[in-house]
């Protein structure tokens, strides 16, 4: 059972850098009643990341990874 809701996933060509961008936007679904709140964040995230990365090659040269939380600032992180 997927712990976020799929919002958007686009992909663009940046023809200036001749590469292709995409972008997910998501959200965390509730966590349920008795459930270990860490635990379900932790795999929520796990599972973001593994839907992110489904059509990475070995050949792609920067993945960047934005997260963005309530007041719309951003925390980037390089994997």
């Amino acid at each position: 059972m997927e712990k976020f809701l799929m919002i958007k996933d686009t992909t663009k060509k940046v023809h200036r850098f001749g590469v292709q961008g995409r972008t997910l936007e998501f959200k965390i679904k509730p966590v349920p009643n008795n459930v270990d709140p860490v635990s379900w964040v932790k795999n929520a995230i796990s599972q973001i990341v593994l839907k992110g990365a489904e059509d990475l090659r070995p050949t792609d040269q920067r993945v960047t990874v934005q997260i963005r939380y309530g007041s719309g600032q951003k925390t980037p992180a390089n994997m």
